[in-house]
């Protein structure tokens, strides 16, 4: 956070889509803080960034395996709308 004028809230944040370039954004306080909320998460709960094949031990495996993963996926997607168009 770079600046609160009573009003309004001043941030940086990363536009990772233009090049990962950092850029400064005003918005009203109550904006800001549903945003920063957005992060938060409920007793109890625990974040977990990356869980079982995404997994940072896992990827060092066979890098074309969500690739083929995500084929099958598609293959039996098509599979089941023929059989449905087509029985």
């Amino acid at each position: 956070m770079l600046s609160f004028d009573g009003n309004d809230v001043t941030f940086l944040w990363r536009d990772y889509a233009h090049g990962n370039k950092q850029k400064k954004m005003t918005v009203p306080a109550e904006e800001f803080i549903r945003r920063f909320l957005l992060h938060v998460l409920p007793k109890g709960f625990v974040r977990i960034r990356h869980f079982g094949f995404m997994a940072n031990s896992q990827r060092s495996g066979d890098p074309n395996a969500i690739s083929n993963l995500e084929a099958m996926i598609h293959n039996r997607e098509l599979s089941q709308d023929m059989e449905s168009q087509y029985p």
